[in-house]
């Protein structure tokens, strides 16, 4: 998935829907890490392993998982975040949720 491709997200407080590109949603992350998790703006990048280089536990990936159906308005199935170990493949597994939904 390309850093320019748009996503549609339901909206978490009305009906309507909006659309954010992978890299909207990866500065939007970075955000999330930076003020949420005490994460080190540096460390943030597409590549950064959640546990290893970010210092995520499992109990901060159940907190970012809340605050990712925040963001987003869709809910991010814990099994399927177990399998994400860096930042961009918390993006592409958002991706792929929103596209099922779309194609549903």
């Amino acid at each position: 998935m390309e850093t320019s491709t748009l996503l549609r997200f339901p909206s978490a407080n009305s009906d309507n829907a909006y659309t954010m590109t992978e890299k909207e949603v990866l500065e939007h992350l970075h955000t999330l890490l930076v003020e949420h998790f005490e994460v080190e703006p540096e460390l943030i990048r597409p590549q950064a392993r959640l546990y290893e280089d970010l210092g995520i536990d499992s109990i901060d990936a159940v907190d970012m998982v809340v605050q990712l159906r925040d963001l987003t308005g869709i809910r991010v199935p814990a099994d399927e975040f177990k399998r994400v170990t860096t930042l961009q493949d918390v993006t592409k597994m958002i991706g792929q949720i929103v596209n099922e939904q779309q194609e549903a």
